[in-house]
């Protein structure tokens, strides 16, 4: 299985950020875009842990980066949470009820 360092994820998001004109409203690419993706970052990190990045842990990886964004987008525009780049979500005694029912429910 592909293994992903912090800089490789950053990595691909520069990547396809450069081609967002390729994909639609929701950031979905071709399966060329993540064929491309996959070479630029087996080039640019030659020796990876794990199996060289493909088409497939591209695109899973970036799938997972959009649902992992769209929560914290989620969670910042609840009331009663506060959010941090260093820490994340804050959840205090006061909140920990309501944040218990939110990841119940995602």
């Amino acid at each position: 299985a592909a293994h992903w360092e912090l800089d490789e994820e950053r990595e691909l998001i520069v990547f396809l950020s450069n081609c967002k004109s390729e994909a639609g409203d929701t950031l979905s690419f071709k399966p060329a875009v993540y064929t491309d993706t996959a070479n630029h970052l087996n080039a640019l990190y030659p020796t990876q842990k794990g199996t060289p990045k493909s088409q497939l842990s591209c695109k899973s990886k970036w799938n997972a980066l959009k649902k992992s964004y769209q929560i914290v987008k989620d969670i910042m525009a609840l009331s009663g949470f506060s959010w941090g780049d260093e820490r994340g979500v804050s959840v205090t005694p006061e909140t920990s009820g309501a944040w218990d029912a939110y990841s119940r429910v995602r």
